[in-house]
């Protein structure tokens, strides 16, 4: 792979500008959407739970599309991968800022969410095939502070445009800058890789493991609404096993699999995946969950909970460039395994947290949090991407990113289900009518002190992975 590494200082850095660029937008992109579903959702004479299945479509075909096109640049160089999919992203924003109706806004965004698929897997690939190894770990640490910074900023800007302008402008916002991240990346990215001797598209496999891909994400969505959905999560999961088998059978039967299963025997990229699952998973289930923690158990205003919650983001911006630069000095299993310990610790404070406790040993579990993702992400992606072969990055890159997605599901369905058996069976052995648990605080805190236990036990599986995941020789 290092004769493939670009040596000068200033490309070396236009290439990681360009790969952080897109990362920003897709970030900044989500998040402005998010903000903006009660206005859209206006805008059209939608219900909100229309509104809401936006960002959830875009979620399932990211998730569901990330190996094929991993596999696509590969065999075609993450040069014209990555730049095609900044691409349709652009295309897909100036088509959504259009959009007549919500239907037609739903449609576009699943063709936007296209751009996304390309470009994420091709901007990790592209740090770890064009870049020194001494550097690699640094970079993917600003790829997660760009990420951080994009939720964050999407909040401010969506928030702006929705007050002052029309929703159709945080569309508009991922023009110009689709199009200065194209031109950088026409003139910074190398042309020539290592591509794989497959030369030939599993078109019939990159099908199935969409079609499997997109009932396990659609499933895991439901989940939360066990009563209600029970059929149409049954379905989902149904079509997720037979889309994942008929894939496996495809994947073994052909010369030229879009997923070659023999990088699962090197166990190292096997374990560091399944610790990203976990971790990601803790993450996820916890930014979805404590604004209602802190809301109805504290009784805090939206504001001051967003005050709040912004303790771990913040902290993890910081903390990930520098443990990424570690990385490159030390490794990542040592980083990675006290990032996931630090999970299990701020879920165990949390665990602790009563109903009158003070806020300052909830800000301080928040910001153990923060340390501990911005500790795990960029070490453990850099894990991840050393034990994949050079002519399989994009493919690589393709399955982390697909755990991370499936991982970040998985946790904020799972979290909201301990809490509401928690709360059954409290409220049933108490004689409290359910409609009456705002009156209960003991009941509420029960529910979410198992929430947090249920954090503990994930985390602690994201730490005994890490330790088992070695770096490479």
């Amino acid at each position: 792979m290092e004769e493939y590494v670009v040596s000068d200082k200033k490309r070396q850095i236009q290439i990681i500008f360009a790969v952080v660029a897109s990362v920003f937008i897709f970030s900044v992109d989500f998040s402005m959407l998010n903000i903006s579903l009660p206005t859209i959702a206006k805008y059209f004479h939608a219900t909100l739970g229309a509104a809401a299945f936006l960002p959830m479509a875009y979620i399932l075909v990211v998730t569901s599309s990330l190996l094929g096109f991993g596999k696509l640049g590969d065999l075609r160089g993450y040069r014209k991968v990555f730049i095609g999919g900044l691409a349709v992203f652009m295309a897909g924003s100036l088509l959504c800022s259009m959009a007549p109706n919500i239907n037609t806004l739903l449609g576009f965004r699943m063709f936007q969410a296209l751009g996304e698929a390309m470009m994420s897997p091709m901007g990790i690939a592209i740090l770890t095939t064009f870049l020194p190894v001494r550097s690699r770990g640094l970079s993917l640490g600003l790829v997660a502070l760009a990420q951080g910074l994009g939720f964050a900023a999407g909040n401010l800007f969506g928030g702006f445009i929705n007050d002052h302008f029309v929703w159709r402008g945080i569309f508009f916002i991922n023009i110009p800058v689709a199009i200065f991240t194209i031109l950088l990346s026409l003139k910074a990215l190398p042309v020539k890789q290592k591509i794989s001797s497959e030369r030939r598209f599993d078109v019939i496999g990159a099908v199935l493991i969409f079609i499997a891909l997109a009932g396990l994400v659609y499933g895991l969505n439901l989940l939360e609404k066990l009563a209600s959905s029970a059929q149409a999560i049954l379905i989902s999961f149904a079509v997720f096993a037979a889309g994942f088998i008929l894939f496996f059978l495809q994947e073994k039967r052909i010369k030229y699999p879009i997923l070659d299963f023999a990088l699962f025997r090197n166990i190292n990229f096997t374990y560091s995946n399944i610790a990203a699952f976990m971790a990601i998973a803790v993450i996820m289930g916890c930014v979805f969950i404590m604004p209602f923690y802190l809301e109805i158990t504290r009784g805090m205003s939206v504001m001051n909970a967003g005050f709040l919650l912004m303790i771990a983001p913040l902290t993890m911006l910081f903390i990930a460039p520098f443990s990424g630069k570690l990385s490159d000095l030390i490794g990542s299993r040592a980083i990675c395994s006290t990032g996931a310990l630090l999970e299990a610790v701020a879920f165990m404070v949390f665990a602790f947290v009563r109903h009158d406790s003070r806020i300052s040993l909830i800000a301080a579990a928040l910001f153990i949090l923060g340390v501990a993702a911005g500790m795990f992400m960029a070490p453990n992606n850099k894990l991840v991407m050393s034990h994949a072969p050079e002519d399989k990055q994009g493919v690589a890159s393709g399955v982390y990113k697909i755990g991370l997605s499936v991982g970040g599901v998985f946790g904020m369905a799972v979290f909201p289900i301990v809490i509401l058996q928690t709360l059954i069976a409290g409220a049933g052995r108490a004689n409290v009518n359910m409609a009456e648990l705002k009156n209960s605080p003991g009941l509420l805190q029960a529910g979410f002190h198992n929430m947090f236990i249920a954090g503990v036990i994930i985390a602690m599986l994201a730490f005994i992975f890490s330790i088992l995941a070695k770096d490479e020789k």
